[in-house]
């Protein structure tokens, strides 16, 4: 009893397994990042408070950032000092990442403000799984602190084949390379550095108030890919229509014809004329 068992969840399992993911194709995307970082809603605001330039990324496997993993050279430039080339560089040498960019070319000063990117969605011809979207923005100033969307945010609704629009909270994260605890404090390196985590931040500012993060998709085609005629455009297209005579019949009319007289039946179409539905 116990291996029939056993063999009816193995049996599922694969079956299961089997089930293809549907393709979320293409799509163009708009990022919408609201920065509200303000004195009032953090004690421990301090001077010169501003956020880097963000960077984000679209790929087929988690990239950029996951809580738990440790951090990259380019993950480190961007929380600790704002640096954001050895990050994208780091982004274009991935085989996994489709596209990366820089959003915005400047820092948002004061903590408070609003940036946004547009852009189309695409891994590759033919490609049916999961899609990653991440985006990183250091707090500045700070010891290694950043806000975003981790890489392991798949957009892609593999059971609809639909993208799914998203709002998120910006909240912060600590890349475990520097053990500071104070938005000022002096350099602290750690070695080895410590995973990636959720950062506490050092006044009783709710972490939400750093502000916010929008996502919002509009399907489209791939590049190289043409639509398919809907069944109705289809019905349009065929070559006769209601009312016409069809060319393998032979118009009648009630009684006897004169000769001379070309017959015609009520709803034929004029030969000069193009039937119309």
């Amino acid at each position: 009893m116990k291996s029939d068992v056993v063999q009816f969840f193995a049996l599922w399992a694969i079956a299961v397994s089997s089930v293809s993911a549907i393709s979320c194709g293409c799509a163009n995307y708009v990022l919408e990042v609201g920065y509200r970082w303000v004195p009032g809603n953090d004690t421990d605001y301090p001077s010169a408070a501003h956020f880097s330039p963000g960077v984000l990324s679209i790929a087929s496997e988690p990239s950029m950032f996951v809580p738990g993993d440790i951090a990259s050279e380019g993950l480190k430039d961007l929380a600790e000092f704002g640096i954001t080339s050895q990050l994208v560089f780091e982004l274009d040498s991935d085989s996994n990442v489709s596209s990366s960019e820089i959003v915005s070319g400047t820092s948002i000063g004061d903590g408070v403000g609003d940036v946004s990117t547009s852009g189309l969605v695409f891994i590759s011809e033919g490609y049916d799984g999961p899609i990653y979207m991440s985006f990183a923005s250091m707090i500045a100033p700070s010891p290694d602190w950043l806000v975003g969307l981790t890489g392991a945010t798949n957009v892609c609704n593999e059971s609809t084949g639909e993208f799914v629009d998203m709002e998120r909270m910006l909240t912060p994260y600590d890349a475990g390379t520097d053990g500071g605890s104070t938005y000022t404090a002096d350099d602290d390196p750690l070695d080895p550095w410590e995973p990636i985590r959720v950062a506490v931040p050092p006044s009783e500012m709710v972490i939400e108030q750093y502000g916010f993060l929008r996502l919002s998709f509009t399907s489209t085609l791939c590049p190289g890919q043409t639509a398919t005629p809907s069944p109705s455009e289809t019905d349009t297209m065929s070559p006769t229509a209601t009312g016409s005579t069809g060319p393998s019949e032979t118009p009648t009319e009630t009684g006897s014809a004169d000769p001379s007289e070309t017959p015609t039946e009520t709803g034929s179409a004029d030969p000069s004329e193009t039937p119309t539905e």
